[in-house]
């Protein structure tokens, strides 16, 4: 398999990781109304928390745990930014 094939993949998967993401925000979205209406909390950390242990726990590699914290921690701090515009 050449280069470009490879590229060819990382750009699929890319597509894919796009198009979940912006799943996921939709749904944080509809989270963040639901939050406003009830006047809770956007930020719970507990809920974070159990998020980034829970990935851990599923992290089979090669990303180590410490940079998939990092990444999750990321998309968490959009997320909560996401719900605090509605």
């Amino acid at each position: 398999m050449g280069i470009e094939e490879l590229r060819r993949q990382i750009d699929s998967i890319d597509d894919q990781i796009l198009t979940l993401l912006n799943e996921r925000a939709e749904v944080v979205l509809k989270l963040g109304s639901l939050k406003k209406e009830r006047g809770l909390s956007i930020r719970d950390p507990d809920r974070e928390n159990t998020i980034l242990a829970r990935i851990q726990g599923k992290n089979k590699g090669p990303w180590d745990n410490e940079s998939l914290v990092k990444l999750f921690e990321k998309i968490i701090e959009i997320s909560r930014k996401l719900e605090n515009e509605i």
